[in-house]
Formats: C-alpha cells, structure tokens, sequence
C-alpha cells in the first residue's frame, strides 16, 4: 500500500503514466503529475480526485533544467516530501537505420529518454537524502537490452537508464533510497 506517500510521474498524462498515476492513487498515494501537455495532465488529475486522492497538475519539460526545478518546487512546496518519483516520461525517437538517424533527432531521444531522468533525480534527491527513504523507478523497455531494427536511438536511451539506476543504486542505497528499473 502507498497509504499518504507522495509519488511524482513525469509523463503522467497519458499511456503508461497515466496508469501509474491511478495505480499509485488506488493504492492510496497523492501524485504530482509531470509532462508538456496540461490538458493530458488534467484529465488524469480529474481521475486521481475521483478515486479521493490529491493531484497536482506540474506542466514540464524534462529537458529543461528549470522546468525541473519548477517541478521539484512546486511538489515539496505542496506536500513537504516526496516519497516516489517515476521517471517515465520518454520518446521513440527516430526509427530508421542508425546511418539516417540525424544528430538532432539522437539528442532529443536522449535528452527526454536519459536527460531528463538525469534532471529529475537530481532535483528530487536531496530531499530524499535528507530523509534517508524515497524510491526511484526508471520505466525501461525490452529494447534496451535486445535489439529492434531501426530503433538505435531508443535502445541505446533505455539501455543507458540501466546503467544510470545500478549506479545511482549503489550511491543512494546507504541513504535508504530504492532504485530500480522497470
């Protein structure tokens, strides 16, 4: 149960998210919900309410340092902790070849996929360390560690998330801090 935790969901809007986001509400969390699209954002905050839970609507861009930091704000601000982030937000990026795949298209793959769950440990961790507990869950995918024709990009950011959670596991475990990916 997540009886009164506060759990925050990049990419809570839609798809994947949205479903954490009523899953961490059912199981009794209030969540702050996190991406670019707030109408997406609030009709998940409207669903959240429904099942008798707080939401707050975050509207964020992951690949901005200052949206992250906005975002961080505004959750401790509200609810003085946050006990859960899940970082789910992401992006398909291109899918063709690795040879036609343009360096713009790779860095903006990469700075939703790995970026911005840079960004957004870093913002919440402080918090979490002063307290000694918090979880941390990276949604990952099959494509980062066995292949899929025409989806470098997205393979590599994926499999870049399980090197960046193992680490940061063993950074942040002395602090009582979970991490894991998904």
């Amino acid at each position: 149960m997540l009886e009164n935790k506060i759990a925050v969901i990049t990419g809570g809007g839609k798809g994947i998210g949205r479903a954490i986001a009523l899953a961490c509400a059912s199981a009794g969390a209030n969540v702050v919900l996190a991406s670019r699209s707030e109408d997406a954002l609030q009709a998940t905050r409207v669903e959240v309410e429904r099942l008798g839970r707080d939401a707050l609507v975050v509207p964020t861009d992951i690949t901005q340092e200052t949206s992250v930091r906005t975002l961080a704000e505004r959750a401790l601000e509200r609810f003085g902790r946050v006990d859960i982030l899940v970082n789910n937000s992401g992006s398909t990026g291109p899918v063709k070849p690795l040879w036609e795949v343009r360096l713009d298209e790779w860095e903006e793959a990469f700075a939703v996929n790995v970026t911005g769950a840079y960004l957004c440990c870093r913002a919440f961790l402080p918090s979490m360390i002063e307290r000694r507990a918090g979880s941390i869950i990276f949604i990952g995918s099959m494509t980062g560690k066995r292949p899929l024709y025409g989806r470098a990009t997205y393979g590599a950011g994926k499999l870049a998330l399980v090197g960046l959670a193992r680490t940061l596991a063993w950074e942040t475990g002395p602090y009582g801090i979970r991490v894991n990916v998904i």
